[in-house]
Parts: structure tokens; C-alpha cells; sequence
């Protein structure tokens, strides 16, 4: 069995500002490119855009792949979006907040985005007068923001729990934790994939330090409840387990046509293998990757010519082969 590498998807760092005196609700763009021109002053390398800029495809693309939010392309009139070229670093203006710094990357690595995201942060404040106050901490449109203005969180994988039906359980091993559980794509929405988000709850008292620390703890005891459930699924029938992970293999290897639905359908019956040593890639986080960039939008955006994909299932299978058969040892 692997250890909690292979369960840990991504982990996400976000940072919530805004700037004194100024409402929540301004709707004015020249405001929200006043900051992006600060933010690039001392981030040359960055990128900036107006929201309304970016093509539709590409902006759903970037919803799918988590590093924009619904919120923003809701306030596309005004909004802008500063990024770097790796796109680890997606800085919102104009969303819920003036400003959100947002890292994510791949793996289990909150202390590392956390002090990239301070440095934006203290930057940004080093140009703008930031709302804050000596009881409250940063002051936030919405009030469970309130203190750090911070929400870390971790993506996990977690096929063990659901395959087992243990995931309706889960949130009773937190005990005492402040500590959020829900789908990938956030508040209400459904598991794709068996892919699951943990994030701090409202904690206006608590250092940044201590939320990552409460993060991590409550991911470690996430973690190996998944391990033990993989075990014992693995344990109590290794035929049938095998078979599932090696059809799916034998599918996104030798088909044709692959439907969104089949590709995380079959992806992640492949990550579980991996998990459980079943099969094995030169690297395991090929498999993370091809579940986001072969979902509809950032499939279009990646292989579109002339603003057109002829036959999307067939590029999908022909990109997930491809990449197999290079990294499967």
C-alpha cells in the first residue's frame, strides 16, 4: 500500500482582502485594474486580463481546473484576474472580495502556498491601504472570513471510503475540529470521481499557522481511514479489484471514443490501482492530471483549432492513450 501521496490530490492556499474604505459591492473596472497594475509592479512576471477578456471556453476551463471561481465570472462586467504562467497562482479581483490570492498546487504542500500567498499579500498591502481591524483581523465581505481572511484546503481521493460506504461517516473522525468536507467543486456540490475537498471552517481566532496545522491534521486522519478502507477492500476480494482497475486500463488504453463520463469513471478506477500497487507509472500524478485536462472546457481549450473540436471523445481517448502508454511501467 501506498502511503498518503497517492490520496492527496492538490492543496489550496486563499487569501481574502480588500481595501479600506472602499464598499464591498463596487462595480467600477478601472478600480479592479488599479490593483492588478500594483499586484504586477511587484510581480512583473505576472499576467493580468479583464474577466470579460477571456474567451468563454478558456474561462470554464479554468473553473473546471479550480483556479477561477463561478463568483468572478459572475462579475465578469468588471472583474480582472491576475496570474502567474505556471497558473500555481490565480489573484481574483472583484469576486466576493476586492481582492482573493489564491495558490494551489499540486500534492500536500499548505506551508509552501501559504508563503507565497503572504508574499502577494504583503505586497499588496505595501501598495493599498487594507481593511483590518485590531479586534476582527481583515475585514471580509463575509463575516466567517473574518480574522486570517484564510480558507486552506486539501483535495483527496478517497474511493476506499465511498466504495465501502463509509463516507457518509466520515466527518464524525474530525471529533472537535473546525473543519469543512464536501465535493470537489465546493458548497453543495456532488463528488466527481470520488474526489473531496477539506477546508477550514470559520476560526476568527486562529493564526494562519494553526489553520494550516488543524488542515493537515484533520487530512492525516482522513487519510489513513481511506488506506484502512482500501485494505479492506483490497483484502476481501483482490480478484474482483484487480479486474476493475485492469479493465479500466485495458479500456482508456485500446478505445476509441471516451465520453467525460468514462474518462473519470476509468481514471480514477486507475488512480486506485496505482494506490494499491496494482498497476504502476512512471509518475501517479499523470493520472491527477488527465482527470482535470480532459474534462469538456479545458479539452476545447487545449486542442480547439479555428474555435472548433471535431469529435471531442475522440481526442479525449487519443490524449489519455498517448500519455498511458508513455509513463505505464
Amino acid at each position: 500500500m501506498n502511503n498518503i501521496t497517492n490520496i492527496v490530490v492538490s492543496s489550496r492556499i486563499r487569501l481574502a482582502r480588500n481595501i479600506e474604505k472602499v464598499p464591498f459591492a463596487i462595480d467600477d473596472p478601472q478600480f479592479f485594474e488599479n490593483i492588478a497594475l500594483g499586484i504586477k509592479q511587484s510581480f512583473p512576471d505576472f499576467y493580468s486580463t479583464k474577466v470579460a477578456d477571456i474567451a468563454p471556453e478558456l474561462a470554464s476551463s479554468l473553473f473546471e481546473q479550480h483556479l477561477i471561481s463561478k463568483e468572478i465570472l459572475a462579475h465578469e462586467n468588471y472583474a480582472s484576474l491576475v496570474a502567474n504562467k505556471k497558473n500555481t497562482v490565480s489573484i481574483m479581483l472583484g469576486e466576493e472580495d476586492h481582492v482573493r490570492i489564491q495558490v494551489i498546487k499540486q500534492g500536500f504542500n499548505l506551508s509552501e502556498e501559504y508563503r507565497e500567498a503572504s508574499e502577494i499579500a504583503a505586497a499588496l498591502e505595501k501598495k493599498f491601504k487594507i481593511a483590518r481591524s485590531k479586534e476582527l483581523g481583515y475585514i471580509t465581505k463575509c463575516p466567517t472570513n473574518l480574522g486570517s481572511g484564510m480558507r486552506a484546503s486539501i483535495m483527496v481521493f478517497l474511493p476506499g471510503l465511498c466504495l465501502t460506504g463509509k463516507i457518509l461517516s466520515v466527518k464524525n473522525l474530525f471529533g472537535e475540529l473546525k473543519i469543512t468536507f464536501r465535493g470537489e467543486k465546493g458548497e453543495g456540490s456532488r463528488s466527481d470521481g470520488f474526489m473531496y475537498q477539506i477546508s477550514n471552517q470559520a476560526h476568527i481566532a486562529l493564526r494562519p499557522e494553526e489553520i494550516i496545522d488543524m488542515v493537515i491534521k484533520a487530512t492525516t486522519i482522513i487519510c489513513e481511514a481511506e488506506l484502512a478502507a482500501q485494505a479492506e477492500l483490497f483484502n476481501k476480494d483482490k480478484l474482483v479489484l484487480r479486474d476493475r482497475v485492469m479493465k479500466s486500463l485495458g479500456i482508456l488504453t485500446y478505445a476509441e471514443l471516451v465520453s467525460p463520463d468514462e474518462a473519470i469513471e476509468h481514471l480514477t478506477n486507475l488512480k486506485l490501482g496505482c494506490s494499491l500497487n496494482i498497476i504502476r507509472f512512471k509518475n501517479n500524478r499523470i493520472i491527477d492530471d488527465l482527470i482535470f485536462t480532459t474534462r469538456p472546457h479545458t479539452l476545447f481549450s487545449r486542442f480547439a483549432k479555428n474555435g472548433a473540436l471535431p469529435d471531442p471523445n475522440a481526442v479525449r481517448a487519443k490524449d489519455i492513450k498517448s500519455v498511458i502508454k508513455q509513463n505505464l511501467l
